[in-house]
């Protein structure tokens, strides 16, 4: 067991989402307004852009973000890990 990617996935289920596009293409995205936990995410998966998000609530916010097939390949990493998604 991984304990980066365990954590990556309890922080994916509460705070993340998969999407599925019309063209059917994926997406794995995580919005937070801890920048320092984002990049504890990537660096977990092995992918993925983080940027500040331009909706400003109350903090800065920040997203993390992968596509197609590394979107898959995350989704299978964080998979067995996983109780909300």
């Amino acid at each position: 067991m991984s304990v980066e990617l365990a954590w990556t996935a309890g922080f994916m289920d509460g705070e993340g989402c998969i999407v599925v596009g019309a063209n059917g293409s994926l997406q794995v995205r995580i919005i937070n307004t801890s920048l320092r936990s984002l990049e504890r995410v990537k660096a977990a998966v092995g992918c993925g852009v983080i940027k500040p998000r331009k909706q400003i609530v109350n903090k800065p916010q920040y997203y993390w973000s992968c596509y197609g097939e590394h979107a898959q390949r995350v989704s299978g990493q964080l998979a067995p890990y996983l109780t909300a998604k």
